[in-house]
């Protein structure tokens, strides 16, 4: 019996938990995301607070996501 819940393939987000690691998840986490061709507009990243959402700002190239959030 099909899963009539299942969406497209298309319909998915990449969500990524970040705390303090912002060269980590540019060299590393979204490199490899890019390498697979994965859209920056499926792309989500959850900091902690505004200071770490700053941090980030700063050191990521927001091409390589769509959203970067905190509390």
């Amino acid at each position: 019996m099909a899963n009539k819940t299942r969406k497209s393939k298309g319909d998915y987000i990449v969500a990524i938990p970040s705390y303090k690691r912002t060269e980590t998840l540019k060299e590393k986490t979204l490199a490899v995301l890019q390498r697979y061709k994965i859209p920056a507009s499926k792309i989500f990243i959850f900091v902690a607070d505004k200071e770490e959402e700053e941090n980030y700002r700063k050191a990521l190239d927001s091409k390589c996501y769509t959203r970067l959030l905190s509390e």
